[in-house]
């Protein structure tokens, strides 16, 4: 929902302790109108995190201002006013700090101007604003028709998930994360479009360094039995195949992170081999679906003998087994030519390494 921006030392926003104050005051006077508390509650946990995540200096009230001034604008056209520019602080000489402060003054004078008008457009903005839950979900089904979803959205529990990882709370991470999955399936979001492997893989890694490697790894193994946290639809066809392919990359992707984490480096090298198998093998089947020419060229460029051993370079070392190089990536050709048996591929990769 929001962008982070390249850092300074103040964070993502510059800070200024006297325009901080402005807004915590206009949040304070906020609380007295109906509604508030209510939009409040509705993105307090969102942004509380997203602060965190981001480092951002700035008070809570700071950015329930922001953002109420952002819905405002979305979602009605009661306030077109855009918040006054802080004058540019950089290069400032000697000669020109006295400028500065001038400009500075105005820049302050005009932004509680600006705060006071919000807050005067804020009764009638919180009549008309949605004011339920965040995370509710408004999907379109199979028939391009409006679903309408009032439960948990999983972005909540994942977004605390993250913060929890920031910190290395990996217990908290994990519990977060795994609120995420049963709020996915309650949902009427729709896997694999809505949310994917790349949300389910997150759970084998977080336990892998929260310190639980056996869990971590029987999750794993789970995982390319198509075993997930939650049961997922199944698919047919060309479809199954390209999303089992690309499953099976993602996850031997993470293996190997994880081999390389306790320092198994030829692990890493053989779940390596089979993320590049896995890769091209995606790439197969998206063509068969597609039939686009670039996807054609992509697995050709990706399938060749020496862009695999440029690949594996790394891992070679790691493992020292580089005279192992050429040898290696003929056996990932070879498991490439048995396409579409992936599982034939698979087998001949794990039997030659």
């Amino acid at each position: 929902m929001i962008d982070s921006t390249e850092q300074n030392d103040d964070g993502p926003y510059p800070y200024y302790d006297e325009v901080d104050k402005i807004y915590i005051e206009t949040e304070s006077s906020l609380q007295e109108i109906k509604g508030w508390a209510e939009f409040k509650e509705k993105w307090s946990d969102y942004l509380s995190n997203h602060i965190k995540e981001n480092k951002i200096k700035q008070s809570l009230e700071w950015f329930l201002v922001i953002w109420f001034d952002h819905e405002l604008k979305e979602e009605t056209k009661l306030f077109k006013d855009k918040p006054p520019e802080e004058p540019d602080n950089e290069n400032i000489t000697a000669d020109k700090v006295e400028e500065y402060k001038k400009k500075f003054d105005m820049y302050i004078l005009a932004l509680k101007e600006w705060n006071k008008k919000l807050i005067e457009v804020a009764p009638k903005a919180l009549e008309t604003m949605k004011l339920g839950n965040i995370f509710n979900i408004t999907i379109q089904d199979g028939n391009h028709s409006d679903k309408e979803y009032t439960g948990d959205d999983p972005a909540k529990f994942m977004n605390m998930a993250f913060s929890y990882k920031a910190e290395k709370n990996w217990d908290s991470a994990i519990k977060y994360l795994k609120k995420s999955f049963v709020a996915f399936e309650k949902s009427p979001l729709e896997y694999p479009y809505d949310f994917s492997i790349q949300d389910f893989i997150r759970l084998p890694l977080y336990m892998h360094q929260g310190g639980y490697i056996e869990e971590a790894w029987e999750t794993f193994n789970n995982f390319l039995k198509g075993n997930f946290p939650i049961k997922v639809p199944n698919s047919t066809g060309l479809e199954k195949d390209h999303l089992k392919t690309w499953e099976c990359r993602d996850i031997y992707d993470k293996m190997r992170v994880s081999s390389v984490r306790e320092k198994k480096y030829q692990d890493a090298l053989r779940y390596r081999c089979l993320e590049l198998f896995y890769g091209c093998a995606q790439m197969f089947f998206s063509y068969k679906i597609d039939g686009y020419s670039s996807e054609k060229k992509a697995l050709k460029e990706n399938s060749e003998k020496l862009t695999i051993i440029e690949r594996l370079k790394t891992n070679l070392k790691k493992a020292k087994l580089e005279n192992e190089g050429d040898r290696i990536a003929d056996l990932i050709v070879e498991a490439i030519s048995f396409l579409p048996d992936y599982e034939k591929g698979q087998e001949k990769i794990l039997k030659g390494i």
